[in-house]
């Protein structure tokens, strides 16, 4: 009779057995397979030793050795290998003797009278596959009872109607979010669990009968009777024979999931929302400069003498349509700064000619209002800054155009420049209204606009938005100073450390 088979791939037994002659004849016996190789120690020390210098597949274990006796040797062995399977041998087969080996972790225990060649190799290969089983069903056991999901599983029997189908398994988390204990559900029909609409359940009824696998949303009914839509996953547990012997329920609030989709929405909203003012602004922006560019003509005579009162009007209409093409400009500034703040062309600048640039610009822009001063307090010499000079530009504008339009007759506006060791700040101080300390937080706010009214528009408020971001992508600060009914200073500051890297 030939022996029977074995793995292809090398087989490691570790015998531990003081009797000599049982020793030897579990070698005999081995020894006609030549892909297992058997290892012997006499002690459970020397046992141990083994474990300690190599690895093995199986261990062969006599309980009573001359260093240790009874379970406390299977305890010891299991702790030192706690993922081998242990086949212990005994010389009494006693029920309550194997229940205790199996209840300290041997997968199988041997009389030693009845060892045979056949039944030592059979007794060892279920060992080892029991062990993987084993194995595999504790992770599957941990998955399940730490998984976020709560889950329940419920018999499948088709002398039952559904509604009869009790649970057998519920976990921690299904707890937690069903309020139901232990002992308060299991042995419990599954259907009050759920409240499907009619369709649902005729859904629900086709696919367990074929088998098949549902995911879909429905009403959970929780012990304190409240209903949560959670979003429920079944699919059934199929025996060896293609038998469904159970289902699976696993589901989880879908707040969370609705949420996120409503929050998607509305990112969405917000980005077509501000597509549609983009292209509009953009649009809007031709008209404009062509509305700047006649009244420059007609101002300028080319078309005929203008009396005082046509000059006047004129004047008044140019001023206004500078300033729309400036709102105009900031709504396109704040998306262009929204979209990437990496745009900036950061090189060494000059700012004496730049603010005498925009001082200029701003007293032509006042022309209409003639009585108003400009001033321009700065060092003889003022270090050059590593910024973009077109976004410098846009910020002193901004400023200087809040000044002027919020400054009283006779009014002086103020530019002044102040040269710090490690930056250089620029400061536009005017004699306005001022504006109150608890709206301050706000002046930075997209689209908020101060004054008597204090509230959000929709076409005003950009100015100070816009140069923040820039100034905040040049690494720099901007801040407003303001007393109510008296004056209002706004500075930025330009580090200076980006010099000495260009």
């Amino acid at each position: 009779m030939s022996p029977p088979s074995t793995p292809d791939a090398e087989t490691r037994i570790l015998l531990v057995e003081d009797d000599l002659a049982f020793t030897a004849l579990i070698l005999a016996y081995l020894s006609e397979f030549p892909n297992i190789k058997l290892d012997s120690a006499s002690t459970l020390t020397a046992g141990l030793d083994h474990l300690r210098r190599d690895d093995y597949d199986a261990i062969l274990l006599d309980l009573n050795l001359s260093d240790s006796r009874g379970v406390v040797t299977l305890k010891t062995m299991r702790e030192h290998a706690p993922r081998v399977p242990i086949v212990v041998l005994t010389s009494t087969d006693e029920d309550d003797l194997a229940i205790q080996l199996l209840q300290n972790g041997a997968e199988e225990y041997v009389v030693k009278s009845s060892v045979r060649l056949n039944k030592l190799v059979r007794v060892i290969k279920v060992a080892i596959e029991r062990k993987r089983v084993t194995e595999r069903l504790g992770l599957l056991e941990s998955v399940v009872l730490n998984t976020n999901d709560a889950v329940v599983i419920a018999e499948h029997n088709k002398g039952l109607p559904k509604e009869g189908r009790k649970i057998v398994f519920i976990n921690e988390t299904f707890t937690k979010l069903s309020q139901y204990q232990f002992d308060e559900i299991v042995g419990k029909p599954i259907a009050p669990l759920f409240a499907p609409s009619s369709e649902q359940s005729a859904m629900l009824d086709a696919n367990a009968e074929q088998g098949s696998t549902v995911q879909t949303e429905v009403p959970h009914i929780r012990k304190d009777g409240t209903q949560l839509d959670v979003d429920l996953s079944m699919f059934p547990v199929i025996d060896e024979s293609g038998t469904i012997t159970h289902w699976v329920f696993m589901f989880r609030d879908a707040t969370e999931r609705k949420d996120s989709e409503e929050t998607q929405r509305q990112i969405l909203l917000m980005k077509q929302r501000e597509d549609f003012a983009a292209v509009l602004a953009h649009d809007l922006k031709t008209p404009v400069i062509g509305t700047n560019r006649l009244l420059g003509i007609l101002l300028s005579d080319t078309l005929g003498p203008l009396t005082k009162e046509q000059r006047d009007l004129l004047l008044l209409m140019q001023k206004d349509s500078e300033h729309s093409l400036q709102k105009i400009q900031n709504v396109l500034e704040v998306f262009r700064f929204n979209v990437s703040k990496n745009e900036l062309k950061l090189v060494p600048i000059d700012l004496v000619p730049i603010i005498n640039d925009c001082i200029a610009q701003q007293k032509a822009r006042a022309t209409a209002r003639g009585d108003l001063q400009f001033k321009v307090d700065s060092p003889e010499s003022v270090p050059n800054v590593v910024a973009d000079e077109a976004a410098v530009r846009k910020i002193l504008t901004n400023i200087l155009d809040n000044a002027t339009e919020f400054s009283p007759t006779n009014a002086t506006i103020t530019l002044k420049v102040t040269d710090a060791r490690d930056s250089v700040s620029i400061s536009v101080h005017d004699h306005g209204p001022g504006i109150a300390k608890d709206l301050q937080p706000f002046l930075f706010d997209r689209v908020w606009q101060g004054g008597p009214k204090t509230q959000y528009t929709a076409s005003t408020g950009l100015g100070l938005y816009v140069c923040k971001q820039l100034i905040k992508a040049h690494d720099g600060t901007i801040e407003c100073v303001s007393e109510t009914g008296n004056n209002s200073s706004c500075t930025i500051i330009i580090t200076l450390k980006k010099r000495s890297d260009a």
